[in-house]
């Protein structure tokens, strides 16, 4: 009637008898990444070669509550930034979006808001 396997079947009913009726399925874990991968990519992103603090009092961000840090310029793209970790750190695994996700919340890109203030060229650096 329902077009399902016995296979299906068998493992519904196992659900149903250590879960009860409505039994919602416990999340997979994923591939989680090691913390002193996720410690060398926020250092990354906030050495001095890769960004700048911005010298402005109101250029703060609220990272907790009465926790501020100071905003850091982002000096070039994340795609050269990812290629330039890549190049220092071969040996780790890491995809380009989970790069990006691990970004501090102070350390903002150059198309910001409040960041047109702040000359980014070789000529004045």
């Amino acid at each position: 009637e329902f077009q399902v396997t016995e296979y299906i079947v068998k493992q519904a009913r196992k659900l149903k008898r250590k879960k009860g009726i409505l039994a919602i399925l416990d999340p997979k874990k994923g591939n989680t990444l090691s913390e002193n991968t996720v410690k060398l990519v926020t250092d990354f992103y906030q050495s001095d070669e890769n960004s700048r603090v911005l010298p402005g009092a109101k250029d703060k961000v609220s990272i907790k509550k009465n926790i501020y840090m100071q905003k850091k310029l982002i000096l070039s793209n994340l795609r050269e930034l990812y290629s330039c970790f890549k190049w220092e750190c071969p040996d780790l695994k890491i995809g380009f979006s989970k790069f990006c996700s691990l970004r501090p919340k102070w350390c903002v890109l150059a198309g910001s808001a409040g960041t047109h203030t702040v000359c980014v060229c070789s000529i004045h650096q």
